[in-house]
């Protein structure tokens, strides 16, 4: 799912798609927010995110009142369609010395091995990505490893922590920075459901 229109992108952009899909997850449990709790959230500076913001603004996913940023109908739109929720979670599987995990809601159909979510992990700042799939509820890791009789506990973790569903995925990519193992996480569910 590409959202920003890489033509138009400063060439020293330092925001991506994941933070559009960041910028709408956070509002969607809030009315407003400010310019600068948003670029902390994201961990860019305010500049950067003055930039992000005016296309958000021009795409219609966003708008700004004096109490703060909101998301418009457009942008409620595209997060439904996203279907993406990340998920703090410690599960004991670390890829990097941050980790970031996310659900993709019935996405299990488009998983190979799990090899293109490790490709897309590192093409964006990653140092790998491991993938989950719910499956006869069940918790496999692709291509056919039952993940859920060798590992109950993390599987437990997983699944009530992402509420997962079968039908559903759930990442887990690791870097060696908050922001680039939530960036590369969100890239790969965004490659997901795109």
């Amino acid at each position: 799912m590409l959202i920003l229109d890489r033509d138009v992108l400063p060439t020293n952009s330092s925001y991506t798609d994941a933070d559009v899909a960041y910028v709408l997850i956070y509002l969607n449990s809030r009315s407003h927010v400010s310019r600068s709790e948003l670029s902390n959230y994201l961990c860019i500076g305010e500049g950067s995110f003055r930039g992000l913001l005016s296309i958000m603004v021009d795409a219609g996913l966003v708008g700004i009142h004096r109490k703060g940023i909101y998301m418009m109908e457009n942008g409620r739109k595209m997060y439904l369609k996203m279907g993406i929720r990340p998920v703090d979670i410690d599960i004991g599987f670390t890829l990097g010395t941050y980790n970031q995990g996310i659900k993709v809601f019935a996405a299990a159909g488009k998983i190979g091995d799990g090899m293109e979510q490790v490709k897309v992990s590192t093409a964006y700042g990653g140092v790998g990505c491991t993938t989950w799939v719910m499956k006869n509820d069940q918790i496999h890791m692709p291509p056919h490893w039952e993940f859920s009789r060798s590992n109950v506990d993390a599987s437990e973790k997983i699944m009530d922590e992402a509420d997962m569903h079968n039908g559903d995925v759930f990442l887990m990519c690791g870097a060696e920075s908050p922001r680039a193992a939530r960036v590369a996480a969100m890239m790969v569910a965004l490659d997901l459901v795109g």
